[in-house]
């Protein structure tokens, strides 16, 4: 059976390879300093194998995101999921690329049961990998930047959310410790997609770990989320629609990665701004 269709994924190994090289530079003429790795050896810049397994697990994530948005939510069918078999068997067949790399995804529903219960599986999945992403890429711009979430030497908080680090740095802004830097205008060009949607994530991320609801209901307005930040949704929000809030994501956090990788390149090849 021919894929129903075919979708090319991120991928971002070329930029990566180009900002490594930028940072190897660093390392062979012995002009990086110590002051984040002071704070803790993770910080430490080394292009090998410390930011290669980083930054490559944050392109393969974002791959797996964009995987399961095609698979199961691009075409949600919102009557099956409320029950109605009427348009089953379903299969769903499509085909994935990225470079030289290729594969197939095949999936055949039989019952309504089954497909809502793995439609609620991968959101699950969708939500912990993107929320995974956002602290890598804290952890990728604690490395390579002048740091912002400043801790008890040799004593890092537990975990660095995205929306902490954003918080902080903000304040620095705010009281002039910080000057608008390319890096820093990067991150401002997707500030509303980070006030919109980090802190939602955040609350299904902890649900699904510590909680047993799926966080999903059906009603006149599709499949929606029903978990949510109040100060920037509510629940009629459409983008709380389980489609249009996944593909947001899928689009926002591809494009803002892409960004960031091709700014860090620009900022380390000058390190005017980075701690070279």
């Amino acid at each position: 059976m021919a894929p129903d269709k075919t979708i090319e994924l991120v991928d971002l190994s070329s930029e990566i390879n180009h900002l490594l090289q930028k940072v190897n530079v660093h390392e062979v003429s012995a002009t990086i300093t110590s002051i984040n790795s002071d704070f803790d050896s993770i910080y430490e810049i080394k292009s090998s194998p410390n930011l290669k397994e980083l930054l490559n697990s944050i392109n393969s994530r974002l791959r797996k995101i964009q995987t399961i948005y095609h698979v199961y939510f691009e075409d949600l069918d919102d009557q099956i999921i409320n029950g109605n078999a009427a348009t089953l068997p379903l299969e769903i067949s499509c085909e994935f690329y990225f470079d030289t790399n290729s594969f197939v995804k095949m999936m055949n529903f039989e019952s309504p049961e089954i497909y809502k219960e793995l439609i609620d599986n991968e959101f699950q999945t969708f939500v912990l990998t993107t929320a995974s992403i956002f602290e890598n890429i804290v952890r990728l711009i604690e490395i390579l930047g002048k740091k912002v979430i400043i801790h008890k030497t040799k004593n890092k908080p537990l975990s660095m959310p995205l929306g902490m680090y954003l918080d902080y740095l903000s304040s620095l802004l705010r009281l002039n410790y910080l000057n608008i830097t390319p890096f820093i205008q990067c991150i401002q060009n997707y500030e509303h997609f980070f006030n919109m949607y980090l802190e939602t994530i955040n609350l299904l991320r902890n649900a699904y770990i510590h909680g047993y609801k799926t966080n999903l209901l059906f009603n006149s307005n599709g499949y929606m989320i029903t978990l949510f930040c109040n100060k920037t949704f509510s629940s009629n929000s459409p983008q709380l629609e389980l489609k249009v809030f996944t593909q947001t994501i899928v689009e926002q956090l591809s494009s803002f990665v892409s960004e960031l990788i091709t700014t860090l390149i620009n900022e380390v090849t000058t390190s005017q701004n980075l701690p070279f």
